[in-house]
């Protein structure tokens, strides 16, 4: 397969790369740089940051399928029933803190959305396999924390086969989640309440409603971001992806 190499394109002033932005607080990029076998599936997905963590499947009949996003070739297509994959570092604490972290990413939402019949669970983008902390993408798109009880932000309803990127964020005491077509979300909540299980991608800590969703990009912070950090970030994804979380 041939591989699309991503530069950022100046867009009125300089745009600022992640690796920049955050610096050792980037804990977690996979992008355009996956890994297909000759059936177009991939059985690990490499972390590029400096952590160096990677997901993986090992179960051929569970791997998520070779796709493009927002016109760059290299992703992950989940169908929502089978596929699923496992940050093998282990404990999301190896990425982050309980009261300061960042999600960043940029999907396709499927053709058909699933329904949100169990919040918190159904749907999953990215989900640690406790319950702890995740996002979802169905009917109601939430970005969600368990400090003691669940705390989560519903964003405006998703529309099928569209390009959006978003970023969810959490200072320790509130929970913030903003995606494209949707006002920014925001709900009080504590710290997380558990890092001791590992990040998965399309597979819920609970219930069977996998996500369905063409994965192209995703960031792990262990930091909350500021506004400038936000913006910068934006402009980037906008700039490699041609779409934006702060429309």
């Amino acid at each position: 397969m041939s591989r699309t190499i991503l530069a950022a394109r100046r867009v009125g002033s300089a745009i600022v790369a992640p690796e920049t932005i955050y610096g050792a607080n980037l804990k977690g990029t996979w992008d355009h740089r996956v890994a297909y076998d000759a059936n177009g599936t991939s059985s690990f997905w490499d972390d590029q940051s400096a952590v160096a963590g990677n997901f993986i499947q090992n179960d051929g009949a569970n791997h998520p399928s070779e796709v493009s996003v927002g016109g760059v070739a290299g992703g992950a297509a989940f169908n929502g029933t089978s596929q699923y994959m496992t940050d093998n570092i282990g404990a999301m604490s190896n990425r982050i803190t309980a009261g300061a972290f960042g999600i960043a990413y940029v999907l396709t939402s499927p053709a058909s959305i699933p329904t949100e019949s169990t919040p918190n669970t159904d749907g999953p983008v990215v989900a640690d396999s406790g319950g702890y902390l995740g996002l979802t993408v169905t009917t109601t798109p939430r970005a969600f924390v368990f400090d003691g009880a669940y705390k989560n932000t519903a964003a405006a309803s998703l529309a099928p086969s569209t390009l959006v990127a978003g970023l969810v964020w959490h200072d320790g005491v509130t929970l913030k989640h903003k995606m494209t077509g949707s006002t920014e979300k925001t709900v009080a909540a504590g710290n997380v309440g558990s890092l001791a299980a590992a990040l998965r991608l399309g597979r819920p800590w609970s219930g069977a409603l996998r996500g369905k969703m063409d994965l192209g990009l995703l960031h792990v912070m262990n930091v909350t971001p500021n506004g400038t950090q936000r913006t910068q970030h934006d402009d980037w994804i906008n700039s490699t992806r041609g779409v934006r979380f702060t429309t």
